[in-house]
C-alpha cells in the first residue's frame, strides 16, 4: 500500500498498485469486478474504495486512507484477536 495524493479530488488516498504480472486477461476482470464491487460497500470499519484504474500500464486501486496500524500490525503487537461473541447479522 502506498500513501498518495488524488490530484483531482486534492485529497490524501491509500494505494494498491498491482504488479504487471498478476494482470492477466482473465485475473483483470476478475479484479476489476472485485474493484466495482468493494466500492459499493459503505461501512465505518471498511475503507472505502475512491477509484480502479490504469495509468502507464499500472492497474491500481485508491482507497480512503485511515491513520494508523494496519491488522497485521495489530496481531503482531497483540497476538490473535479473539473471535467476537454473541451472533452476527448481516443486512442485505
Amino acid at each position: 500500500m502506498l500513501k498518495a495524493r488524488d490530484t483531482e479530488l486534492g485529497r490524501v488516498v491509500a494505494a494498491k498498485i498491482l504488479p504487471p504480472e498478476a494482470i492477466r486477461p482473465q485475473r483483470a476482470i476478475t479484479r476489476l469486478k472485485r474493484g466495482r464491487a468493494a466500492a459499493a460497500l459503505d461501512h465505518g470499519n471498511i475503507a472505502r474504495v475512491y477509484f480502479c484504474g490504469e495509468d502507464q500500464g499500472l492497474h491500481f486501486i485508491a482507497f480512503e486512507f485511515v491513520e494508523g496500524i494496519n491488522l497485521r500490525q495489530m496481531i503482531d503487537r497483540r497476538g490473535v484477536l479473539p473471535a467476537a461473541s454473541g451472533r452476527v447479522s448481516t443486512m442485505i
